[in-house]
């Protein structure tokens, strides 16, 4: 399952990626955990499956957002570096 969170009307909404559609999680479910952070450190991703609505809104028309908003950490590694000769 991937997970995305995306701006649908005027309200940031977080669900699942299926193919090409977006399924949001029920309000019963966002009111226990108000985004996807609340979810994964909750350890209910897998639960999250069971909570997503019916009703699916195209990729196409919406506007995808940080997945987990306002992170605490960002943590960077310089990898891609070319050594010197």
């Amino acid at each position: 399952m991937r997970l995305a969170t995306v701006m649908i009307g005027q309200g940031a909404v977080y669900g699942a990626v299926r193919k090409d559609m977006f399924a949001p999680v029920c309000d019963v479910y966002r009111q226990r955990y108000p985004d996807l952070r609340s979810v994964i450190a909750a350890g209910a991703v897998t639960e999250m499956a069971a909570h997503l609505q019916k009703k699916e809104t195209p990729l196409s028309g919406l506007r995808f957002l940080p997945p987990i908003p306002e992170q605490s950490k960002i943590i960077c590694v310089g990898m891609n570096y070319r050594k010197p000769y």
